[in-house]
């Protein structure tokens, strides 16, 4: 896949994204140009872009830029780096990415909340130590990678932690949402219902993506108020569970969210494609990239969910 090689978490300059579009309606002789030229900007994130361009290609040229990026010690740029090595599927490189995991905390929560978007098996035992000895944001993003990972294995422990009775209500929000992706979802239905009515807009939104999960019509009334909701991350999580449904008034939204001045919410929206079904996102996708002016950062959410659902042929990450 090579589009992924233009995944990552921060984004580039407005030249590195005209060239990516460019290059993307070409072949691989035009993406590895590309792509050493990038190596030698000067913004960092255009050279971790030609890097993980490169790789893709099987070309380890620019290797030391993302290896080097690790230890930069600014979040951003580790998980840029971290992002696009695991995009790039250098299946050879996963266990220097894991040994400076776990030499390195920085290093380690960037990787933990990169597998929660794009999961990859060989770092399973790193989940599993996170899930039971992480807390906070780790916890919360080893949660979001089982969810990813598709494995029911996990299933009797999420569902213990779910049955608690004091739980930390962000933390349980995570564990429904969990327990939904990993198509259980109607053993904790009631549950999930009244975290769509938290007072607390984070737990809404995680909510409105579980009930996507759920894809039964009883789900719709709880969608409906939250599509309403005042917070537009919430409102955007909704649509996108709604236009999985099957509703193309909800998939009209979204597109034109992206299309908006509001420069936020239309990347919100962008990364929320990736959980659409296939030929539903791929039109919002084409249709956004042809039709306007958009920002780079617009842009490039565009191309990443483009990368994602094209690659895995199925809806991939969501929050």
């Amino acid at each position: 896949m090579l589009l992924a090689a233009w995944l990552t978490m921060a984004v580039p300059g407005e030249p590195a994204v005209a060239q990516a579009q460019q290059a993307q309606s070409h072949g691989e002789s035009e993406l590895r140009a590309v792509g050493k030229h990038l190596l030698q900007a000067d913004l960092i994130f255009d050279r971790l872009l030609g890097a993980g361009t490169l790789l893709a290609l099987s070309d380890c040229t620019g290797v030391p830029i993302l290896l080097k990026s690790l230890d930069s010690g600014d979040p951003v740029v580790v998980r840029a780096a971290v992002d696009t090595l695991l995009a790039s599927g250098a299946n050879s490189l996963f266990p220097e990415i894991t040994k400076r995991a776990l030499a390195n905390d920085t290093v380690g929560e960037a990787l933990l909340w990169s597998l929660s978007e794009n999961f990859q098996p060989g770092f399973k035992p790193l989940v599993d130590t996170a899930l039971r000895e992480g807390k906070g944001a780790r916890r919360y993003a080893a949660l979001l990678a089982l969810a990813q990972s598709g494995d029911d294995v996990y299933l009797p422990e999420l569902l213990e932690l779910a049955a608690r009775t004091d739980p930390d209500a962000y933390e349980q929000a995570y564990v429904l949402y969990a327990i939904a992706a990993l198509g259980a979802g109607s053993r904790v239905r009631d549950q999930i219902a009244a975290t769509s009515r938290s007072t607390q807009a984070a737990e809404r939104e995680i909510a409105a993506v579980s009930l996507g999960h759920l894809n039964e019509a009883a789900s719709l009334p709880a969608l409906a108020n939250l599509t309403a909701d005042p917070v537009p991350q919430v409102r955007i999580a909704a649509l996108a569970s709604t236009a999985r449904m099957g509703d193309e008034r909800a998939a009209k939204q979204l597109e034109a969210i992206i299309r908006s001045k509001d420069i936020p919410s239309a990347i919100a929206a962008s990364a929320s494609l990736k959980r659409l079904m296939v030929p539903q996102a791929v039109t919002i996708i084409k249709n956004s990239l042809s039709c306007c002016d958009l920002v780079p950062s617009v842009v490039m959410r565009l191309l990443e969910s483009w990368g994602s659902v094209s690659g895995e042929g199925s809806p991939s990450a969501e929050i």
